[in-house]
């Protein structure tokens, strides 16, 4: 019964977003009530694991805990789509509630967008990945979820990641509102009619879209970065593979609408009034839902091969191709109408050599987004493309897009610790920036603790190991020059010194762990030691075995001392004991490997124990990473910041309503 329910609601939002695209009125009320009930269905099917339902026998075991019950709602493609539209009718909700105190005539138009986009995606859900299919072969139980899958942490990233996605569908409508709204003006002002009324209608709404795009932005974008940390920490001590990126085609996707989402953000912080810069605004707010669509179709097309993908038919990944490619098209439309409407105002050269610096060097930094972005959707894609046109195929690694992409990001990262510590000077004087004694004394001191730097960890031998130097210099430099400029400033600035003070932390930490870290790797039995450059010592003591329901397990006992003559006092100067593990699920029948991790947030030691055998020895691998900790501060950090941001835009809007 709660499978026809679940259909039924599923199928009445089908039909309601029809009839509001058809009618005059329009409201999302009704189906917004309906996904809601439909989604709310699927878990409470999940949690009675109803063996009737093929979703539910393939991602839910009666024995498994509630959460991770809950959790494989959304732990498969055809759950987590319905997650989708769920959040996509909330925010379509929302925009409903928020654009009742503009003009009804725009309300209208924006829902209009959010219809299709509605339309689409239940269809999409309903006839291809209907979670709410009855099976009639007779199962006692059924599977539970992935075993590397059941955690807290991983429970709470796809909802956050969704979350962050599916508003950029807001901004995509509001933006695409922006060009009908500066249509109308710029025809007005042609003919000459009604001015007055129509400057007035025009820009008392304009500044009300600005501010709504702004308040979503800042919602949604905070959402996303916390759901990308979230990824990266669980795969870090997860996965067992000791890394916190892999550049896997599911990961690009989510980081290219934050990229443009991060673009976005700063334009905002530029005078509206420029005309370059509202076409900025127009032109980003469409680039990054056109981004988001493209990394649902990566992710769910079953057409590039990813850890991550829920998809493998690829007979559904049409049905999102066609979507991106008609959402292509609409947004080839946008930048027609903002690039080509008036040649004289929106002539590129012109957007750049201002008198003040902070426009020059906000857009210059957009301008790297973008090609950062274009670069990587580009190598995500060019796999798809070698296989469309019968080459050889071939995959990009890690270490392909890091020498590719670190160098460029280098200027870009410059330009950013330049653009908010010498924002207020015009460029006559820019110069003088480099004189005053706060930034000498930063200068100095950075450069005082780089040498300390130098000095624990080597020589410099090649362009490959000066520009991790440069990048620390920089970030220790920006986060001395940040403070000693800010500290009289910093309750009225604190969002903007918070923000670029979490930047530096997680530049420090990536790059520290990413080119400093010390690594031993090797076959090793209980009585064997590895000793280290920088004094630390890890003792092989002993091998256990564990014997569980679902699991059985394999599990190491590392002790990790400063001592490096074992002696009958090197107790005393235990950093820690470490217990990696290597498991083997009965159900699932496979072998996972969950790394241990001592760290005491300065650097993080990581052991993972590999394949092996009691008469050959075990392969284990041994990690030391620098600053690795710094990478979840400066991101939580960065959620705080951008949450504060929100906050902030929503007590404006309260109070303007």
């Amino acid at each position: 019964m709660l499978v026809l329910i679940g259909n039924l609601s599923l199928l009445i939002s089908i039909f309601h977003s029809i009839i509001n695209l058809l009618n005059e009125t329009k409201t999302i009320k009704y189906i917004h009530i309906f996904t809601v009930f439909s989604f709310l269905i699927l878990i409470l099917l999940n949690i009675n694991t109803d063996i009737s339902v093929l979703n539910v026998i393939e991602y839910s075991n009666s024995k498994e805990p509630l959460l991770y019950k809950i959790s494989g709602t959304w732990g498969n493609h055809e759950g987590s789509f319905l997650l989708w539209c769920t959040v996509l009718t909330s925010y379509s909700f929302m925009l409903e509630y928020f654009l009742k105190k503009i003009d009804l005539n725009i309300l209208k138009q924006t829902l209009q967008i959010q219809l299709y986009f509605l339309f689409f995606f239940f269809c999409y859900s309903f006839f291809t990945s209907n979670p709410f299919l009855i099976t009639y072969f007779q199962h006692i139980d059924g599977f539970p979820l992935n075993p590397i899958l059941q955690d807290i942490v991983l429970s709470i990233h796809p909802p956050c990641l969704y979350i962050g996605y599916v508003g950029f569908s807001v901004i995509f409508s509001l933006g695409f509102i922006l060009i009908k709204l500066n249509k109308v003006n710029f025809i007005y002002n042609i003919v000459g009619l009604y001015k007055f009324k129509i400057d007035y209608y025009y820009k008392s709404n304009l500044r009300l879209i600005y501010l709504y795009i702004q308040f979503f932005l800042s919602f949604c974008w905070s959402f996303l970065t916390f759901g990308i940390l979230l990824g990266s920490w669980w795969s870090y001590y997860e996965l067992g593979w000791g890394g916190w990126w892999f550049w896997d085609p599911v990961e690009n996707a989510s980081l290219l609408p934050w990229l443009i989402g991060l673009g976005l953000i700063h334009i905002f912080l530029l005078n509206l009034a420029d005309v370059s810069i509202k076409n900025w605004v127009i032109f980003l707010s469409l680039f990054s839902f056109l981004l988001t669509v493209i990394g649902l179709f990566i992710v769910r097309s079953g057409f590039l091969e990813s850890v991550h993908s829920f998809a493998s038919d690829q007979s559904r990944g049409y049905w999102l191709l066609t979507f991106v490619i008609i959402l292509f098209f609409v947004f080839l439309y946008g930048i027609v109408n903002i690039f080509l409407k008036k040649s004289d105002e929106i002539v590129i050269y012109k957007v750049f050599f201002n008198k003040n610096i902070t426009k020059d060097v906000i857009l210059l930094n957009n301008l790297f987004l973008i090609v950062f972005c274009i670069v990587i959707l580009l190598i995500t894609l060019l796999p798809l493309f070698l296989k469309i046109l019968n080459l050889q195929e071939r995959s990009f690694g890690p270490s392909f897009f890091n020498e590719l992409l670190v160098p460029l990001f280098f200027p870009f990262f410059l330009l950013m610790v330049l653009s908010f510590n010498f924002k207020t000077l015009k460029k006559k004087i820019f110069i003088y920036n480099f004189l005053k004694p706060s930034f000498l004394f930063s200068f100095v001191t950075s450069l005082l603790i780089i040498f300390l730097f130098f000095y624990k960890y080597g020589s410099v031998i090649s362009m490959e190991e000066i520009l991790p130097w440069f990048f620390i210099l920089l970030s220790i430099f920006g986060i001395l020059y940040l403070f000693y400029n800010n500290i009289i400033y910093t309750v009225k600035n604190y969002i903007s010194v918070l923000s670029h003070f979490s930047i530096y932390l997680f530049v420090i930490g990536a790059t520290s762990s990413s080119y400093f870290f010390l690594e031993q790797t090797g076959v090793m039995v209980p009585g064997d030691i590895q000793v280290f450059n920088n004094g630390l010592v890890c003792v092989f003591r002993n091998l256990n075995q564990l014997e569980n329901l679902s699991y059985h397990s394999v599990f190491g006992d590392f002790l990790i001392t400063s001592q490096s003559n074992i002696s009958d006092n090197y107790l005393d100067n235990v950093k820690g004991i470490l217990f990696p593990e290597r498991r083997f699920y009965y159900i699932n029948e496979f072998f996972s490997t969950k790394s241990s991790i001592y760290t005491n947030n300065f650097y993080d030691i990581v052991v993972i124990l590999g394949e092996g055998s009691y008469n050959l020895g075990w392969f284990v691998q041994i990690s030391i990473k620098p600053f690795l900790s710094f990478i979840w501060f400066g991101g939580f950090l960065l959620v705080i910041s951008s949450f504060l941001m929100y906050l902030k835009l929503l007590k404006i809007i309260k109070y303007i309503s």
